[in-house]
């Protein structure tokens, strides 16, 4: 099932997870090798850059979105995690 985009935007969750005393960045849904860093703000910087470049190549073919759980689901079937944050991300419609 897809994410809906809701007034031309898709909400899609970064997640960090400590392995190894090192931070793991990732989007469940999306199918890319974790970004990794010694600190959160390292790591949300790389993962936002890594994102924002698989948002524009699905928008540029045409592609859905992959279904984003919520933060409670997130919380439940990823070990580890110690942050969520949630980016909007502007995606135009075809009219």
């Amino acid at each position: 099932r897809a994410t809906s985009v809701k007034d031309g935007k898709v909400n899609i969750p970064f997640v960090f997870s400590n392995e190894n005393n090192e931070i793991h960045g990732f989007v469940p849904g999306f199918h890319m090798r974790d970004v990794v860093s010694k600190t959160i703000e390292d790591c949300e910087k790389m993962l936002y850059l890594k994102i924002k470049e698989e948002v524009l190549k699905r928008i540029q073919n045409n592609q859905t979105f992959p279904f984003f759980p919520d933060d409670k689901q997130i919380y439940e079937d990823f070990d580890d995690v110690v942050k969520i944050i949630r980016y909007d991300f502007e995606v135009p419609t075809l009219n």
